[in-house]
């Protein structure tokens, strides 16, 4: 049958409510399970999950290469007892339409309608960043009010939690990644120059090296492992890395206060590498009032915060019921 959701997001401070309607095709709200995939510009994670948020399953498998290949594979994933699926996609979408209308690092999915496509019941899309914030806040911050979630893997994303809500507007919001930190600086994905991307993405960390000396790596593992050995050009380049990283958390915060930022993505799993210097340059640039009620961290769910975030995401749109819930009600 077809209903109509209402999604509602609230700012905290002046506490505008956007709303956005959509008819989607769908059958109830259901106990079972739900199908997560995060869809990245290099792997794709995809997980199932029960009623109760336990993991039943997990792969990994490098992104398709094709618009095609994509649908399949989501197809051929999305085993037969999954009520839900929920895709977390690199890429801005238009809430109105819901559909994806633009993806700088997976080409094929801008202007793309995945709801029709897949033709599927119970099928949800959401910006990858935003299903990381959720996962991250609901597992671990629920006693904040506010949180920044930034997503560093082949690129660059955010996901804004205020007063306990992700932020949304007509297109995804917290383009973290887009921000400038380098006038007339490297060329990003999007086109632009300088932005935070094109020096914290996959890409960016690897052009920094070969600009200091290092050799042509296609692994940012690479680094790590030399860092990790004290090695010059390898500690100079996740230093850089630092140095823009706060840049763009600094300007971030400028526009919108938050009480945590969240570092996650696949970049995470290098905290013990950069997170000192990160945290030297970010006190450095700071507007002073909030030097002392900012708390950085790295992610407790390190590069899975958005598989859990898309349980939430479908729990929060009304699809999957709590165990003792008895209506289609939250």
């Amino acid at each position: 049958m077809f209903i109509n959701i209402e999604i509602l997001h609230r700012g905290a401070r002046n506490r505008v409510i956007f709303l956005f309607e959509r008819s989607f095709s769908v059958t109830t709200a259901v106990r079972g399970e739900v199908a997560v995939f995060d869809i990245g510009g290099t792997n794709t994670k995809f997980a199932v999950f029960n009623s109760k948020r336990e993991i039943l399953s997990k792969e990994v498998v490098k992104t398709p290469s094709s618009y095609d290949e994509l649908l399949s594979l989501i197809r051929e994933k999305k085993i037969n007892r999954v009520d839900v699926v929920v895709l977390g996609l690199p890429a801005v979408i238009d809430y109105s339409n819901y559909k994806v209308i633009y993806a700088p690092n997976i080409d094929y999915l801008t202007n793309k309608d995945l709801v029709r496509d897949l033709n599927l019941e119970n099928v949800l899309i959401e910006n990858d960043a935003n299903l990381a914030a959720l996962g991250e806040y609901h597992t671990f911050w629920k006693d904040s009010s506010s949180m920044l979630m930034v997503t560093i893997g082949t690129g660059v994303g955010g996901g804004l939690i205020l007063d306990g809500k992700l932020l949304k507007s007509k297109f995804s919001v917290a383009e973290i990644g887009h921000i400038n930190v380098e006038n007339d600086g490297r060329v990003c994905g999007c086109g632009n120059r300088g932005c935070l991307e094109a020096y914290c993405g996959k890409k960016g960390i690897l052009t920094t090296y070969e600009i200091l000396g290092g050799a042509k790596y296609n692994s940012i593992n690479k680094i790590y492992a030399e860092a990790k050995q004290g090695k010059l050009i390898a500690s100079l380049t996740f230093r850089q890395f630092a140095h823009y990283l706060s840049i763009g958390l600094v300007s971030a915060l400028n526009v919108v206060y938050v009480e945590n930022i969240v570092i996650g993505g696949g970049i995470s799993h290098f905290g013990d590498i950069f997170f000192k210097d990160l945290i030297k340059f970010f006190n450095s640039k700071i507007y002073p009032p909030y030097k002392k009620s900012v708390i950085i961290s790295i992610a407790n769910l390190k590069n899975d915060a958005a598989l859990f975030g898309g349980f939430y995401y479908a729990k929060e749109s009304n699809f999957l019921l709590d165990n003792n819930s008895t209506n289609h009600s939250k």
